[in-house]
């Protein structure tokens, strides 16, 4: 094997050496994949943030009509106090 071909057989082992850390990186980034994810499902009770997104944006407007209807008891019971001014 000349010259040439040393360096060619170089090559391969450093690019294999390159795929077998990818393998391994990609192996450890699927296992905190599934452990952020089952940490949303215990945590938050979704599988994935677009979900816990939409429950989010559910529980702005419920909130929001709690609140509306806080202030309509509220102005109601001023009104049976007298107390419509203040």
């Amino acid at each position: 094997m000349g010259e040439h071909g040393i360096d060619l057989a170089r090559e391969m082992l450093s690019l294999k050496e390159a795929i077998q850390k990818d393998k391994e990186r990609y192996a450890q980034l699927q296992g905190e994949h599934k452990s952020l994810q089952a940490r949303l499902k215990e945590d938050f009770g979704v599988m994935s943030i677009k979900e816990g997104e939409k429950r989010v944006q559910k529980l702005e407007k419920d909130v929001d009509k709690i609140n509306e209807l806080m202030e309509e008891k509220l102005k109601e019971a001023r009104g049976l106090l007298g107390e419509e001014g203040v």
